[in-house]
This record gives structure tokens, sequence and C-alpha cells, in this order.
């Protein structure tokens, strides 16, 4: 398996923050890092949690300052999956919400409370797919062509977009 440059520095730059982190918890504020999150559908590990008695934000650290579709729902998994988890304990006026930081700049690029409405969304795309990986449900072809080449279907797809690099194209003219 291909390590890319990205993961190795995002790797890195967890391990730098986790080093120089102060836990700090009290009732007025909880703070947690690289904490694991698991529901019945969803396990993932979230990189930071900030509690405060009127909110819990649930961030998650990218290389980048933009909040890509992907990165969304990735936080919102978490917080299904941290929601579930500490259902017993949480008060039921609590607001979650999840935030994308960039990791270099420590600055949240994209901050959004997690509601019903995005429980149900994270639901439905967990439930497809589960459905794609067990064979129960097609996946849909996309027209951009980076995020086809990127997908795992992408040599055995019929609408795929991807072509793989042959430098003898390039010699032979």
């Amino acid at each position: 398996m291909v390590i890319s440059k990205e993961i190795k520095e995002g790797t890195q730059a967890h391990h730098e923050l986790k080093e120089n982190h102060i836990e700090i918890d009290t009732e007025e504020l909880m703070n947690k890092r690289e904490l694991t999150v698991v529901c019945d559908s969803l396990r993932g590990r979230v990189d930071e949690i900030i509690k405060t008695p009127q909110q819990i934000t649930i961030i998650d650290d990218k290389p980048h300052d933009t909040a890509y579709d992907g990165d969304k729902w990735q936080v919102y998994g978490y917080c299904k999956a941290y929601s579930e988890q500490h259902k017993e304990e949480l008060p039921e006026d609590i607001k979650i919400f999840g935030a994308i930081r960039n990791w270099k700049t420590e600055k949240i690029v994209w901050k959004q409370q997690f509601t019903t409405v995005e429980k149900e969304l994270v639901t439905e795309k967990v439930n497809r797919i589960i459905g794609i990986l067990d064979g129960t449900i097609t996946p849909k072809s996309t027209d951009n062509p980076f995020k086809c080449g990127k997908c795992n279907l992408k040599k055995s797809c019929d609408k795929s977009l991807y072509q793989e690099f042959d430098a003898r194209k390039l010699i032979n003219g």
C-alpha cells in the first residue's frame, strides 16, 4: 500500500499535536484528542472534541482550508457515532457541532450544527455504502475524473473516466 505525502504529513502533525496537547478536564470545559467513537454502523477516530455545558464540537483536522463534502460527511459520521455512543449521558438540550480545522494554521474552516436532518442523511449514506459493499446496491458513476480516479472500482467500472498513464504512448507518439 502506498502512503501519500498528505497522509504522512497529517500523521506527523497529529503526533506533534498529541505530544504538545495539554488536556483540560473540568466541569466547565472538556477537551479530548484522538478519541475513538463507535455506534452500530460507524467507527472513527476523532481528532479533537471540545465539550462545554452548552455544546460539543467534534473537530477533524485536514491539511487544507477547504471543507470538501466528503470531509463534512466524515465529521457528521463522527457526530452520529459520538451522539449514539454517549446518548445516555448527554443532556437533551446540548448542541453538537461538527468542524473542520486546518491543522497547519489551526483555523476552523467549517463548522455546522449536527441536527436530526444530518443524522438521517448520514444514516442513508452509510446504508448505501453497506449496500454497495455487500452487492445489493449498484454504485453511481461520477462525471468528475478526479473523483473517478480515486475510486476502488475505477478499473472495472463500465463508466470509468480513469485512464492509466502509459509512458510508452508519449515515447512512441
